[in-house]
């Protein structure tokens, strides 16, 4: 999976050390904001905090919003009562509108327009130089408007009316505008459902085929007026531009340019790989808001391009044309036999879960991503169900796993552009609502999104990935597939995904090709209720023999995770695999590791700083593995815990030592705890070093719940 790339907009590479304070209003447009200085930074933020308070608590007057759809709704002017979950709206229709623009031209964007009203008003209004100080007023015909009466912060438009005095380097008041932007933007956006349930009811009643439902995309542009204050709302940056898209580079202005002309004429020339239009067309319908048009596109380009590849496979592979059709027949209406019958033939698997930095999609697996979509799919089509406009997330998961779903399909497609160049840019082009949208039985509230209180810690995304690597273990979230594939890539380690499953077993789910420097190894991830048994240790070597048949270089891990079901205390963690599986995994010259055993030793990588070279070589190393952190030695177990004395008693077992001075490491439940042995007793007596078999106190840094009797105490080897 591909990552994203950085932003088209980009901080001058002059400029200090610091955060932009605006993002969207630009006093001067193409000029880049100053930075602020990283030890302001405190006091400004206590200071837009305070603004905030003030700002949200302040004077509410009742505003109009209008808007202008696309077409027209052939009835008389009047209003309509709507309904959107609880909360009531009156819309009103009106049909005989005129926009005035300070000329010369009526610009598409709107940003030039200064008075919208009912024509015969405006006709004979005499407008002042302050609107239109070109002299030149250019007059435009709308198509029907319909405007809510709403309730609105009355600092809107004050803020608006004195926008253009604002400084690059006043950043009350480059906020304020933002503020007031983001306000009014997810205000409008909020009104379409009700936009909405009017045309639907229109549709109806008139059957007028040229009406239809409306997205941002389509209704980009609202007015909020309020005396003889016009603001206008733009929904959708794309329509926000009267010129050619461009982004900042230094101090310039520079044309953003997503694909070459040479890009565009070698495609000319070529065939678009089957299924990449009905992709195209996804990203678009997304992208126009049409969501439940992208979900059944994105899912209709799989199954033309699962269908095409299997119909390539199977002719390379010596099928007549005849012996295609009649193949294709007996999975026409099971789309995932013919997904299997797919992967069983090109010997490819399905990828998943894949890795990202990204917490929500690390994780993800393409087929119950694709299962999710398709029922999705079935409930768009077969029941009528309606994305809502605010379902924008959901179809954006739909569509991009779709896609990489395909490019997995169609790698091959050497013509397609990079489907992650152009992201965030195209991104920025669509926008979406900032602020959060109530509807209540009083009306549509919105209100500023909740900060995190200054003493309330700020979780990382590393922190979030770390918290799904200790999860994969837990008995509610366990996945030892994800486990094996985080560790992995923590040991920089290849991983890429082995040959399907076999349909015989199901218990050989999910399998790795790992590979570092000269090493090979095929991966099993085995989860069990129980132990492993010595049918699930046959079913292995018998697999194993298949697979060295034709890849007789490469070892075997097999990473078992038992007892998933149970709380990780209640676990065997002293001998979680018996002699006899051990036994009878080794005549494979297998390596086997338990999911704990491996997350504790990779928990002490990052805690402890053990030797990520020794846990590497050990995952290649035939036998049972991860016993023992990385350069310890076993030397005895828990005893007991005194907690008034903070001291730890071991049984040291026979021919062991301990001496003050030495790093022990006790294995407790889900990681180890490495300290260094600063006091110890022997029969109550201060001693620099204990020989076994005895019992020994050592000062420790544990706590009483951290330790129960026969946990593993180790030291530090010579």
């Amino acid at each position: 999976m591909s990552k994203r790339p950085t932003p088209a907009t980009r901080t001058p590479s002059n400029s200090e050390d610091g955060f932009a304070f605006a993002v969207g209003f630009s006093p001067e447009k193409g000029q880049p904001l100053p930075q602020i200085p990283r030890e302001d930074w405190e006091s400004e933020i206590e200071r837009m905090h305070a603004e905030e308070r003030e700002w949200w608590g302040s004077e509410l007057v009742t505003a109009k919003l209008a808007v202008e759809l696309p077409f027209w709704l052939m009835v008389p002017d009047g209003e309509i009562s709507l309904t959107y979950q609880t909360t009531k709206v009156v819309a009103s229709i009106q049909g005989r509108y005129l926009e005035v623009s300070d000329g010369p031209m009526s610009l598409s964007s709107r940003s030039n327009a200064v008075v919208v009203g009912p024509g015969d008003e405006v006709w004979h209004r005499e407008l002042p130089e302050s609107l239109v100080p070109s002299k030149m007023p250019v007059y435009r015909p709308m198509k029907t408007i319909v405007t809510f009466q709403k309730e609105v912060i009355a600092d809107c438009f004050e803020a608006w009316r004195t926008r253009r005095e604002v400084t690059r380097h006043d950043r009350a008041g480059i906020r304020r505008i933002n503020r007031v932007i983001q306000y009014f933007n997810t205000l409008a956006t909020a009104l379409i459902p009700f936009l909405n349930k009017l045309i639907t009811s229109y549709r109806s009643t008139s059957l007028d085929p040229y009406a239809f439902e409306v997205s941002e995309w389509d209704v980009p542009i609202w007015y909020a007026t309020y005396g003889e204050t016009l603001a206008r709302i733009g929904l959708m940056p794309y329509w926000d531009n009267d010129t050619f898209p461009s982004f900042n580079a230094g101090d310039v202005e520079v044309p953003y340019v997503a694909t070459s002309v040479e890009e565009v004429q070698v495609q000319a020339e070529s065939e678009v790989a089957p299924g990449k239009l009905e992709l195209l067309d996804a990203y678009s319908l997304m992208y126009r808001g049409r969501f439940g048009d992208a979900v059944r596109s994105a899912v209709t380009g799989i199954e033309v391009a699962v269908e095409s590849q299997l119909t390539n496979l199977l002719l390379k592979k010596g099928f007549s044309e005849e012996g295609v059709v009649e193949r294709l027949k007996k999975t026409r209406n099971s789309f995932f036999e013919r997904l299997e019958d797919y992967e069983q033939l090109s010997q490819k698997r399905l990828p998943g879960p894949l890795i990202s930095e990204v917490p929500y999609i690390n994780g993800i697996r393409l087929r119950s991503e694709l299962d999710w979509v398709r029922n999705l799919r079935h409930k768009v089509v077969h029941e009528g169900i309606r994305v809502d406009i605010f379902e924008r997330g959901t179809t954006l998961r739909a569509v991009e796993t779709m896609s990489w779903l395909f490019e997995w399909l169609s790698s091959e497609d050497e013509h397609g552009p990079d489907n992650s160049r152009n992201y965030t840019f195209f991104s920025m082009l669509r926008g979406q609502p900032y602020l959060t949208v109530d509807y209540t039985e009083d009306g549509v509230r919105v209100s500023a999104k909740a900060m995190p209180k200054r003493d309330e810690p700020i979780i990382t995304a590393d922190q979030m990935i770390l918290v799904q690597y200790l999860e994969t273990t837990e008995a509610t979230h366990s996945d030892v597939d994800l486990l094996a594939r985080m560790t992995f890539e923590y040991l920089q380690i290849r991983c890429e995904e082995g040959p399907p499953e076999p349909l015989e077993d199901p218990r050989l789910r999910e399998r790795y090709i790992i590979s570092d420097s000269s090493r090979t190894a095929i991966v099993f991830c085995l989860e069990f209720d129980h132990l492993i048994d010595m049918a699930a240790a046959n079913a292995v070597v018998e697999r194993v023999r298949d697979y060295r048949d034709s890849n007789s270089e490469s070892s075997v891990l097999v990473i078992i995770h038992h007892q998933r079901q149970y709380e990780k205390w209640r676990r065997e963690t002293a001998s979680p695999v018996t002699d006899g599986v051990e036994h009878r995994l080794s005549s494979c010259n297998a390596t086997v590791v338990t999911a704990i055993d491996l997350q504790s030793i990779v928990l002490g990588i990052f805690a402890h700083g053990w030797s990520v070279d020794h846990v590497r070589d050990s995952l290649f190393t035939p036998g049972r593995q991860g016993t023992h952190p990385p350069g310890y030695n076993l030397v005895g177990k828990c005893n007991k815990f005194y907690p008034n004395h903070s001291v730890l008693s071991i049984d040291l077992a026979e021919g062991q030592t301990i001496a003050r001075g030495a790093r022990t490491a006790v294995r407790l439940v889900d990681r180890y705890h490495e300290e260094e042995v600063k006091s110890m007793q022997v029969n109550g007596e201060n001693v620099a070093i204990a020989h076994g078999p005895c019992k020994v106190g050592v000062v420790s840094s544990l706590k009483k719940s951290d330790v129960k009797p026969g946990q593993m105490i180790f030291a530090k080897s010579d």
